[in-house]
């Protein structure tokens, strides 16, 4: 879940985001592999945007710390296969 305090600073610095922000929460040791999803900021069904980011920061978190990760994109998945809205 994106914190109340970061949701609205987010949306005013991508100019919109009347979707849900797609967030994830992860414990592990400092290495561990996180994925970030994405997806469209105003369309919450627009399944070209549906990606994932992998980030990894290998020598974070230390004791006492929080890695706190963002993924932006400035367009949907090139070659898109996945259709634009659920089967109803």
């Amino acid at each position: 879940m994106t914190h109340p305090r970061l949701g609205k600073p987010l949306r005013a610095a991508v100019g919109g985001g009347k979707a849900l922000i797609p967030s994830n929460v992860k414990v592990g040791p400092a290495g561990t592999t996180i994925d970030l999803p994405l997806g469209h900021k105003d369309d919450g069904w627009s399944f070209d945007h549906f990606d994932t980011m992998t980030v990894t920061v290998p020598d974070a978190p230390r004791p006492h710390e929080i890695v706190l990760a963002i993924a932006l994109a400035d367009g949907g998945r090139p070659l898109a296969r996945s259709g634009d809205r659920p089967l109803a």
